[in-house]
């Protein structure tokens, strides 16, 4: 899963050492969202506001909605996740994990598609994502998938199925993911 990183703005970090960065995690998804305390991650730090990940060498991939701003306005965090049972989220990120977005790659981005492919101005050493073979005849067939969900620590969803591959541009699925995955 070091492929996938979060979008976050760019005044969400802050830096504090010479290769140190805080991350803002004052804002709860409870709080982002005026939620009732008993849903689901409500006290979790709610900070990114989009999922990405590596599909080439240096090829990112995106909702094309993420970028409201130009992109320089915003930076790819690797790796902010939970780090014990009771959801504590190291606030700390060292610079190796924190990228700045160089170019939108216009010609293969799609708005209409909400896809946007981008290239970070120094490149990672983490392996791109395989990508899936067809998705023909694949109903039932098992899928998972990783993302920070409106900002949060990254969470992974497993144990589901594709339940219909049909359309060209979309799945249905049985995955527990919601709004940034």
């Amino acid at each position: 899963h070091h492929s996938v990183g979060m979008i976050v703005e760019v005044e969400m970090l802050e830096k504090v050492a010479d290769s140190i960065y805080h991350i803002d995690i004052s804002n709860t998804l409870g709080k982002r969202f005026n939620l009732c305390p008993e849903e689901a991650f409500s006290d979790q730090p709610s900070v990114g506001i989009g999922t990405t990940f590596l599909i080439g060498t240096d090829t990112f991939v995106t909702a094309h909605h993420v970028f409201e701003r130009p992109i320089t306005e915003y930076l790819v965090v690797f790796g902010f996740e939970t780090i014990s049972r009771n959801n504590t989220v190291e606030s700390f990120i060292h610079e190796s994990r924190v990228f700045e977005i160089e170019k939108l790659y216009t010609e293969i981005s799609d708005i209409e598609l909400d896809i946007a492919f981008f290239g970070l101005k120094d490149s990672v050493d983490f392996l791109p994502l395989k990508r899936g073979e067809s998705l023909e005849n694949k109903n039932h067939d098992e899928i998972y998938c990783i993302g920070n969900p409106s900002g949060l620590p990254t969470k992974i969803s497993v144990n589901a199925d594709i339940l219909e591959s049909d359309h060209p541009t979309y799945i249905y699925t049985s995955l527990d993911a919601f709004q940034g995955n």
